[in-house]
């Protein structure tokens, strides 16, 4: 009896469509995980660098506003004066002039800064005052600075000055004279000069 051989060929066990979406999907949950994670640790970094910045909105304006403050409230000091019987500036009536450059003390005075005020000014770091009087009968009467620390408070400097008096023996030079006084100060801001005589009621130009 002839053995016939058969051999049957068992297929193989294919894997499902679902069975083969399990790695794939686990696959894209660890990628979701993983950017999740990466996402929260950047954002708390950021968070954490930020809060090392950042200053509360409320106060920060406050600095500035004490440093103007402080800009407007301060000594100023006088550094160089000197008095003039009559004063090298135009006009005749009394004024407080500020002079910020050379330039500007070329067209306001008609002398040198030498003759004006006894020496050269800086400035990058000094301002000049000139406060003159009314042109009057000459009594040969002088003004001088009071203090050599003027008051800046509020944007107005205020200017004490005081009367010295004078030879008469000088008042035959000239019949007119126009007292004033150049000063030079410390730089700094102001929104104009006041002018007053210290002891006096009233408190000045």
């Amino acid at each position: 009896m002839t053995r016939i051989a058969m051999s049957i060929a068992v297929p193989r066990a294919r894997s499902s469509p679902a069975t083969r979406r399990r790695p794939a999907r686990r696959r894209i949950w660890l990628l979701l995980v993983l950017s999740l994670g990466l996402g929260l640790g950047m954002g708390l970094t950021g968070k954490a660098a930020r809060a090392d910045t950042v200053t509360p909105s409320g106060p920060r304006a406050q600095p500035d506003a004490r440093a103007r403050k402080a800009a407007l409230n301060r000594p100023i000091k006088v550094l160089a004066s000197r008095a003039h019987g009559f004063c090298p500036i135009g006009g005749t009536s009394r004024t407080v002039r500020t002079i910020d450059s050379r330039n500007e003390w070329s067209d306001t005075l008609t002398t040198d800064e030498s003759g004006g005020l006894g020496r050269r000014v800086l400035w990058s770091r000094e301002k000049v005052l000139v406060y003159a009087e009314d042109l009057q009968p000459a009594t040969g009467r002088q003004l001088a600075s009071a203090t050599d620390l003027l008051r800046l408070k509020s944007g107005v400097l205020w200017w004490p000055v005081r009367d010295l008096p004078g030879n008469p023996l000088h008042t035959g030079v000239q019949p007119k004279m126009r007292p004033c006084v150049i000063a030079a100060v410390s730089r700094a801001q102001w929104h104009r000069v006041r002018v007053f005589k210290p002891g006096a009621n009233g408190d000045g130009q």
